[in-house]
């Protein structure tokens, strides 16, 4: 990360910081641009947010890039309230239906922020029992939506303009990821809300363990930014008192991610309270600048050729398994690229030929981006 880039973040970071304690933001400093500042707070999707604190500085952005960032905001504000009605409205119509439903991640984290529009979130996350998918698809279509993606992936997606966006999870994570397994039997943790038949919640341990697992499931794959720190800082602030700590122990050392809790939970503290920073937060920190709020596919792809050859124990093994596993998808994955699988399966082999030779044409920037990657990573490991 240059010195620019940091000491833009450092200042997003301070803006964002005097929104959630209410406090008057210090002036920008000379070497930070509003430009790149929208920028950074864009790619972090806190720009709305961010706008809050710079609307009350005494330098204000040009004209053309203040209107911009203002209309943005007040554009967010109307798509937070909309989100919020969604949500409700389409709880009471999968109850109603007698669909076993809760809410996850933002769906409730928005009203743990000073304003819920304050937290911008880009879908509605609600986990469904999984046998009643397709009475789940009906009863959303009747309330306006269309089905983007259906029965292809661990959540069904599903979309109604301008501003909605919907997963109803069958799962609480795809089957690729390693903590897959510990959610296996998720209802046997869901609470039923009281008075509200067919509606759960989580424990606020739970809540905040798949919050630390959604985080690390970014993170590790390709990155996550500075909204996944400041949400741990603000259900830290509003549900520590209400976690216990025994318990997160137990289940986070299950899950191999005790010791990215206490670096994220330092580094939350180090950003919106007053702690020091540590060699392991500052490490955390520039990785998370630089990713954005849902990473890079540049990082997410050296990850994966990191994580191929840690698990072949051996460099050269790891890239060969990395670069077939790209070529071969599995029949799910290839499935949701060509529905015709789902009839032929027998058509699988020429699938994958099709699927390279259109790549080959079509993303050839990507190919090579990956090519490079690969090529890249075994001459570091050769120096």
């Amino acid at each position: 990360m240059n010195e620019e880039t940091r000491k833009t973040a450092d200042y997003l970071i301070a803006l964002l910081k005097s929104v959630l304690d209410g406090t008057c933001p210090a002036e920008k400093p000379e070497q930070v641009s509003f430009e790149q500042l929208y920028k950074l707070a864009k790619f972090h999707c806190v720009q709305c947010m961010a706008y809050y604190a710079v609307e009350k500085l005494k330098t204000q952005p040009e004209p053309k890039q203040g209107h911009k960032w203002k209309s943005e905001r007040d554009q967010h504000i109307v798509r937070s309230m909309i989100q919020l009605s969604e949500r409700n409205s389409i709880l009471e119509n999968l109850m109603g239906a007698g669909i076993d439903a809760l809410p996850l991640k933002g769906c409730l984290l928005k009203e743990m922020y000073p304003q819920a529009d304050y937290r911008e979130m880009a879908d509605l996350d609600i986990l469904i029992d999984a046998k009643k998918a397709e009475l789940a698809r009906k009863q959303m279509e009747t309330l306006g939506y269309t089905t983007e993606h259906f029965a292809v992936s661990n959540h069904d997606n599903y979309i109604k303009s301008p501003y909605m966006g919907v997963e109803l999870h069958r799962d609480m994570l795809h089957e690729q990821y390693e903590a897959h397994a510990y959610y296996k039997n998720v209802w046997e943790k869901a609470i039923p809300d009281e008075g509200r038949a067919h509606c759960f919640h989580f424990s606020w341990d739970d809540y905040y363990i798949f919050m630390l697992t959604h985080f690390a499931k970014h993170y590790f794959g390709g990155g996550s930014g500075i909204r996944s720190i400041m949400d741990i800082h603000v259900f830290l602030d509003r549900h520590k008192i209400d976690l216990h700590q025994n318990y997160l122990k137990q289940e986070l050392e299950q899950l191999d991610l005790s010791e990215f809790k206490e670096t994220a939970e330092h580094l939350a503290e180090c950003w919106f309270g007053d702690a020091d920073q540590t060699e392991k937060t500052e490490e955390m920190a520039s990785y998370v600048i630089s990713s954005g709020v849902y990473g890079t596919s540049k990082q997410a792809i050296k990850n994966k050729i990191k994580k191929a050859e840690t698990k072949a124990n051996s460099v050269w093994k790891g890239k060969v398994s990395y670069f077939f596993s790209r070529i071969f998808l599995p029949y799910k994955t290839m499935c949701f690229l060509f529905p015709v699988l789902k009839k032929l399966p027998i058509l699988l082999p020429f699938c994958w030929l099709m699927r390279l030779i259109l790549a080959v044409i079509q993303k050839r920037k990507r190919v090579k981006m990956e090519l490079h990657m690969i090529v890249k990573s075994q001459k570091e490991k050769n120096d």
